[in-house]
């Protein structure tokens, strides 16, 4: 009995000063000062509708809340709107004030943005009929060829900024992979204008038909050497470091009278650098243009390391 006494007078204050200190810690944990930084979603409202903007607006802003830990515990970012007002927008560039209002918060919590303006560059709503362009990479299975290709529709009425609409030329499908079919076909495909900052001004959908056939029996071969290579679509943001004149051998087929009279300027190959989206060292294939009653049978080399930067 006295044993038992004895270990309870021993550990009871113990147990009573560990309670107290956790105790003591979460109070104080709950009374500091803290910060949380969130991402919010960000609303245009009094947007023109003769103007629209040149760059990307972004769709979150990131903010501050400060205050006691035990309120921001408990903040709801849905409660949280970061809006700004477009309603004194001119053409150029234009900065709008980031307002954040919130609901229902605690006394004691501010909320700020880290940027306190949004940069945004307007320019007038423009609308243009554009050609529309199947891009087809590669060939049908040997022994056959394409005989024509027709996309439906032709053209597309586009609307965007002038500025931007002004140096569009035509617009390309996303590419239509034809490596060894052997059959005619029909393919819904899309246009490939991720980045251009236009819209479409009617939903249609576009289809590509392509007709292939046998190829013609009498066949001849013809090899071309140091064909120039172009580069294109290198976005605004990046630059070759390795900009050099690019060379390759082509290798095609067709009839005796069509590659007698080809000129190897037309088979055009191309490096397309567009999906670039980062700086590094890609390797690129080579790709070519369509030409009607010829087929590329070998292209040496078929690819090219580049350095973007």
């Amino acid at each position: 009995m006295y044993f038992k006494t004895d270990l309870f007078s021993r550990w009871f204050p113990r147990i009573i000063s560990v309670i107290f200190a956790l105790g003591l810690w979460y109070y104080i944990q709950r009374m500091k000062q803290t910060e949380r930084v969130l991402r919010v979603r960000l609303a245009v409202k009094n947007r023109p509708s003769f103007l629209v903007p040149v760059n990307k607006i972004p769709e979150t802003v990131k903010i501050k809340i400060s205050g006691l830990n035990r309120k921001l515990l408990v903040v709801d970012k849905r409660q949280i709107r970061a809006i700004i007002d477009m309603s004194t927008a001119v053409k150029g560039q234009n900065f709008f004030k980031i307002h954040i209002i919130h609901k229902g918060f605690m006394e004691g919590v501010k909320v700020s943005s880290f940027s306190k303006n949004i940069k945004v560059k307007l320019d007038f709503l423009r609308e243009k009929m554009i050609p529309i362009r199947p891009r087809i990479l590669n060939n049908p299975a040997v022994g056959f060829e394409i005989k024509q290709y027709r996309i439906d529709p032709k053209t597309l009425l586009i609307e965007g900024p002038f500025s931007v609409i002004k140096n569009i030329k035509v617009l390309y499908t996303f590419p239509v992979n034809i490596s060894g079919i052997r059959n005619s076909m029909r393919r819904d495909v899309y246009l490939d204008i991720e980045g251009l900052n236009i819209k479409l001004r009617n939903k249609t959908q576009i289809t590509l038909f392509i007709r292939i056939e046998k190829s013609e029996v009498n066949k001849d071969f013809r090899e071309f050497a140091l064909i120039p290579v172009s580069i294109i679509g290198i976005p605004k943001l990046f630059k070759l470091e390795n900009k050099t004149n690019l060379f390759t051998s082509v290798r095609i087929s067709g009839s005796k009278k069509n590659l007698k009279t080809i000129n190897p300027l037309i088979i055009g190959p191309f490096i397309d650098l567009s999906k670039v989206k980062e700086k590094g060292k890609y390797r690129f294939k080579i790709l070519t243009k369509p030409l009607k009653n010829i087929d590329i049978i070998k292209i040496n080399p078929e690819y090219f390391d580049l350095i973007i930067k």
